[in-house]
């Protein structure tokens, strides 16, 4: 009887997590939208500074543009990258840290994409690590 009370202990525990870490993401990432800085007119610049900010490698070729479908970040065949910003929810300096740190931890090196599991790691794992270091945490 104890071990089955255990077992639902830690099942309610496990459930409760899955939904209460990508709520918390979700709540912090809406706040810095409206919050945070918006990007100047010379996104590369933009880039630099917050690139330093993060101690990312200078060799890295990280391109960024603006797109109206969503805020993402991509790893190329030459390995460089791609940082997307979305016009209206993304163009501001948390949502490049977001995609920067996306890079920094290596989560674009990974394929997350194909399996269920793999993107339970994703949801679970990877964007919670990048939004707290979005936060201004290195």
């Amino acid at each position: 009887m104890k071990n089955k009370k255990s077992l639902l202990k830690r099942l309610g525990l496990g459930l409760t997590s899955l939904i209460t870490i990508p709520l918390i993401c979700i709540g912090i990432q809406l706040y810095q939208n409206n919050y945070s800085r918006p990007l100047t007119d010379n996104p590369e610049m933009e880039l630099a500074n917050v690139r330093k900010d993060l101690k990312i490698n200078k060799n890295l070729k990280i391109n960024i543009d603006y797109t109206s479908e969503g805020s993402y970040s991509s790893k190329n065949i030459d390995n460089s990258y791609n940082i997307l910003l979305d016009f209206d929810m993304g163009r501001n300096e948390a949502g490049l840290r977001h995609e920067l740190c996306h890079i920094k931890n290596g989560d674009l090196d990974k394929i997350f994409h194909y399996k269920l599991s793999e993107r339970a790691v994703y949801f679970l794992w990877a964007e919670p690590r990048a939004t707290i270091c979005s936060l201004g945490g290195n």
